[in-house]
């Protein structure tokens, strides 16, 4: 991609915002599956103000997301964005760099021909916006989803490069900030806005019983659950040692994987959790139940719901779900669950450690009361501080900043809710 064009003043910037029409914003997202920060996508195109602001979506392929998007009325193009990926396969990485080289052109192609007002990159996994957004003298927004990942040293230096390409970053929570940034966790251009949900979709007075008598559930037992897709660092193998420690001591209890494998490694993954829930003797206790798309009605039958990563969630789409239903939540005590749980609404417990985790979740199947006191504060604080339209006005303020200010940093890095 060569080197990137220095950045340039705002006061450069504010005379390509058509005053006659709300502006262009530009995503750029490195795939086209709906787990996650695609789902986070999704609700912040589908909830812009159209008065302030226009959403424009990039993808690499077509794909649940685009269907999904086009579904809620926001436009998709479909271009080759050069996504990265953890390989050292010579062919694989001159393939990155060449989509990076063809992304960079068709995304200056798109801001010119569409009068694109910014940039904005929807997680760190595609490098190809901030090049084109320098190329295309426009403003860039990096949204930090992602903690470090191995190998470091390659993790560091792109956070070092998108920090230095982008106007501002948006980052899912506090210690994703630090664990991502560093000491440019407490730059003027970051931003901590926590991801929002449409709260309105997730009935807080579902009751498990009937939501699991309307998926063709067993009813009676407790059912105890993780949603999420099957990747190792989600800590699905943590899940099933814990279940055996819980249904010994509580025999019937009921065990649910709500989510799949999206990838041929997590296809592999997906194999060694089936040979461990075998080797384990949990076959007749645990249900898989695949990927759901609503997810609700899953959520809404399980009694509690355990979020038990190996490495820290850089926020935990997945806590803040579950109480805006009304379930109590045990989650590893690491990376953005404990923001969103410090309040109430679940309980934390050392990552990596099926006996804690057991012992959480045996806890609350033998407090009916407690549950439904978690529950009702979890409801309350999702309503409170994690409401699509909250994330949705933070996310603008940005946009306002970069399009209609003199340049000014704004308030400094922590404005999150």
């Amino acid at each position: 991609s060569g080197t990137p064009t220095p950045r340039i003043g705002l006061s450069r910037l504010r005379p390509m915002v058509d005053a006659q029409r709300a502006p262009l914003i530009l995503y750029v997202n490195p795939d086209a599956g709906i787990y996650g920060s695609g789902v986070c996508l999704l609700e912040l195109t589908s909830h812009l103000p159209p008065e302030r602001y226009r959403a424009l979506v990039a993808l690499p392929t077509e794909g649940p997301l685009a269907y999904a998007l086009r579904a809620r009325g926001v436009p998709v193009v479909i271009l080759p964005l050069g996504g990265l990926r953890r390989t050292f396969r010579p062919d694989q990485v001159a393939g990155i760099m060449w989509g990076n080289v063809t992304g960079r052109r068709g995304l200056v192609r798109l801001v010119r021909e569409r009068s694109v007002a910014a940039i904005h990159t929807n997680n760190t996994h595609v490098l190809s916006g901030a090049f084109a957004a320098g190329r295309a003298q426009v403003p860039h927004i990096t949204h930090v989803r992602e903690n470090i990942l191995p190998p470091r040293l390659v993790s560091t230096g792109i956070a070092s490069l998108l920090f230095r390409l982008s106007d501002r970053l948006i980052v899912v929570s506090r210690g994703a900030a630090v664990e991502f940034l560093g000491e440019r966790a407490s730059h003027s251009k970051v931003r901590v806005i926590h991801d929002g949900i449409d709260i309105s979709a997730f009935r807080g007075d579902a009751q498990p019983r009937e939501a699991r008598s309307s998926l063709g559930w067993e009813m009676e037992p407790l059912h105890v659950g993780v949603v999420a897709r099957l990747t190792p660092w989600k800590g699905h193998e943590v899940f099933l040692r814990a279940a055996l420690r819980i249904v010994t001591a509580r025999p019937g209890v009921r065990f649910v994987i709500v989510g799949d494998a999206d990838t041929p490694r997590n296809e592999s993954y997906k194999r060694r959790l089936h040979a461990l829930c075998r080797d384990l003797g949990l076959d007749d206790s645990v249900q898989w139940v695949g990927f759901m798309d609503p997810v609700q009605p899953a959520i809404a039958a399980l009694d509690v719901i355990v979020v038990p990563s190996v490495r820290p969630e850089p926020f935990g789409l997945g806590v803040v779900e579950a109480m805006a239903m009304g379930r109590p939540v045990v989650a590893a005590n690491h990376g953005g669950p404990p923001e969103i749980l410090s309040r109430g609404g679940g309980v934390l417990v050392a990552p990596r450690d099926p006996e804690a985790l057991a012992a959480a979740v045996t806890g609350l199947l033998d407090d009916p009361e407690e549950r439904l006191r978690m529950a009702a504060t979890g409801r309350k604080e999702a309503q409170a501080r994690f409401d699509i339209e909250s994330h949705v006005s933070a996310v603008v303020d940005v946009y306002d900043e970069l399009l209609h200010s003199s340049g000014s940093p704004g308030a400094g890095p922590w404005t999150s809710q």
